[in-house]
């Protein structure tokens, strides 16, 4: 990773060459108005949140498939596996923040391969890049 030149960002923590960010736990929408972002509960919502703050007018979702299991797989013993009323609340932030996104002019259009998303619009990325 060390010849790795873009941004590096890490959830509250401070790390070397790292940009830390202070994402607010059990926080399902979306923060514009602060140097915080909300958690949404998972990975894909936190960075939607970023790169809004930071400016972006069109965003392209990959990997958002808010249901199933991880693309690596299970986690092992002692770590936690979303169950589905984990996704519900994930699918839910996800909807109130496109409502949101929508007033504010923002196109996001979802080119995961597979979602349980039906707030954006569904496109192959190939067709959007």
């Amino acid at each position: 990773m060390d010849d790795f030149r873009g941004l590096r960002v890490v959830a509250n923590g401070q790390y070397p060459g790292c940009h830390s960010v202070e994402v607010i736990p059990d926080c399902y929408q979306l923060i514009w108005d602060s140097d915080k972002i909300g958690s949404g509960g998972n990975g894909g919502f936190q960075a939607l949140n970023l790169v809004l703050r930071w400016g972006a007018r069109r965003v392209i979702l990959t990997g958002v498939d808010c249901g199933g299991e991880h693309w690596h797989g299970a986690h092992g013993a002692g770590l936690h596996n979303p169950q589905q009323t984990t996704f519900d609340k994930w699918i839910r932030a996800f909807n109130n923040a496109a409502a949101d996104l929508k007033k504010r002019g923002v196109n996001v259009v979802n080119c995961s391969r597979q979602t349980a998303l039906k707030c954006f619009p569904r496109a192959r990325l190939e067709d959007v890049l």
